[in-house]
């Protein structure tokens, strides 16, 4: 098997868009959290989200028919495709493009239905689903169906980049992301592709994706002020608040990237996956699939336990959710040698993006030698035996991080990266 490594990072995230500023946000412990006023956040159960203020998809995105084409999670992830072209120092065709993959993770179901249609909805005149489609079927765009593919954003960046390799786009929630990462590392490894784009990215801040989320008691719903805050691992936890975003990784073998003389983020060398079956929606108590998943990423990783220092935990601030995860961790990792934090306060979860920005900040915390702190983590349950990072980041020498994400769907993806030795 071919070695592969990480060369290039592109995000737009809600702490920014610059890799480097954005690490140093998370050090310092910024948060993101906004009431999400343009939803009319008073009409929903959690008022409060990670929000992207400042991304214009403008500056990415010159062509103004291609931008009418694209879905907002389209646009971010095809504006995170270009920044970590970039930043591997990978020009159009400078790899063929038979040889370069392209891997995505998203939650993109339809494009968010438009005004018009929606408003039909209300006309008196509309009495049956018969009525509706009869109301609207002049007015929607013929395009509609094709600008709300799942994986449109695929075209566009392949379009863009004369990508004609090795791909897949994999549909669902918060581990997508992490699974289009270790799939695009297995396709380079096996030398089905030199090089390939991974990650992912999530838009459900808009109202018919955060519509479907809001109802299902997943997010904090606490009174006041207490709702901005999200607390993973805290015994005063009540709920996740979504961020959107998108994170893509370039992935290379290791010679090839060697050969041009490449900067490298960091080895992939372990990556699992595994199932919980109980409940569609909350994972097994002790967190089965997931201790599966990371049993087989560090098989596959030949490394042992003790060896991983630190993980970038999941951590989705459900009561279940991170009891599981915590005695997950717990039944493999002793605290005296393995750190644990999660990120997610600082930009929230976001959903199909979760696991790439993970993976993200693992490679960030190789490279800076620093270990993100848990964002209003002040009391977790001392029977987990878990060493939590509180307060403020560890400094220390970072060789191996184990990342992790989890699906609601009994979904648990794990991926290790370590220093280039």
């Amino acid at each position: 098997m071919r070695r592969v490594v990480v060369t290039g990072l592109g995000l737009i995230s809600p702490l920014g868009s610059d890799h480097g500023e954005v690490w140093q946000s998370i050090l310092r412990g910024d948060s993101a959290v906004q009431k999400l006023s343009h939803l009319r956040a008073e009409k929903f159960n959690t008022q409060y989200g990670y929000p992207i203020d400042s991304y214009d998809p403008k500056t990415y995105i010159k062509s103004v028919k291609k931008l009418r084409m694209m879905s907002r999670g389209d646009s971010m992830c095809y504006a995170a495709s270009m920044l970590a072209m970039e930043d591997a120092g990978l020009a159009k065709g400078s790899i063929a493009g038979q040889r370069f993959g392209l891997y995505v993770g998203g939650s993109k179901e339809v494009d968010t239905p438009p005004n018009d249609m929606v408003e039909a909805i209300a006309e008196p005149s509309v009495q049956s689903i018969s009525d509706f489609v009869m109301k609207i079927k002049d007015n929607v765009h013929p395009l509609f169906f094709v600008k709300g593919l799942p994986a449109s954003s695929m075209f566009y960046i392949s379009e863009e980049l004369d990508l004609r390799g090795a791909n897949c786009y994999y549909m669902g929630t918060a581990n997508v992301s992490a699974v289009a990462i270790g799939n695009a590392a297995r396709a380079v490894a096996m030398g089905e592709a030199d090089a390939a784009l991974a990650g992912g990215f999530a838009d459900p801040l808009t109202w018919w994706n955060y519509l479907k989320v809001d109802g299902m008691g997943v997010l904090n719903r606490e009174d006041g002020e207490g709702q901005r805050y999200y607390r993973p691992f805290d015994k005063q936890r009540k709920g996740a608040l979504l961020g959107e975003g998108s994170t893509m990784l370039v992935v290379e073998e290791l010679e090839h990237a060697l050969a041009r003389g490449a900067k490298i983020y960091g080895e992939i060398v372990g990556y699992g996956n595994g199932m919980d079956c109980d409940n569609i929606v909350k994972p097994s108590e002790e967190g089965i699939g997931l201790q599966t998943a990371m049993k087989k990423a560090l098989s596959h990783s030949n490394l042992s336990a003790d060896e991983i220092n630190y993980v970038c935990a999941h951590g989705s601030a459900t009561k279940t959710g991170d009891e599981s995860e915590a005695r997950a961790i717990a039944s493999i990792f002793a605290a005296g040698t393995t750190a644990i934090s999660s990120i997610k306060p600082t930009v929230g979860h976001q959903f199909s993006n979760a696991g790439a920005f993970n993976a993200y900040a693992s490679l960030m915390a190789i490279q800076s030698g620093k270990l993100p702190h848990t964002l209003h983590l002040s009391s977790a349950n001392p029977a987990w035996k878990v060493d939590f990072i509180v307060e403020q980041p560890r400094d220390t020498s970072v060789n191996a991080v184990m990342s992790l994400a989890r699906g609601l769907n009994g979904e648990n993806t794990a991926l290790i990266f370590k220093a280039l030795a």
